[in-house]
């Protein structure tokens, strides 16, 4: 973290989340420690699932 960026703050809802991304200027934060998802959305459930880099590669593996 360079010395202008500050840590994110504690966000619990989606709500809080989604108002903190619209409004805040991302730039000045720390992001460093953000890791790529994908998100896979099933026909049945049509709700999305997360999986992390590692998850998929233990699953190509299977």
């Amino acid at each position: 973290m360079n010395a202008k960026s500050k840590p994110l703050p504690s966000l619990r809802s989606d709500a809080q989340a989604e108002k903190f991304v619209a409004v805040a200027d991302l730039s000045k934060f720390d992001l460093s420690g953000f890791t790529p998802m994908k998100l896979h959305i099933h026909a049945q459930s049509k709700a999305p699932l997360t999986q992390t880099p590692a998850a998929a590669t233990r699953q190509q593996k299977s």
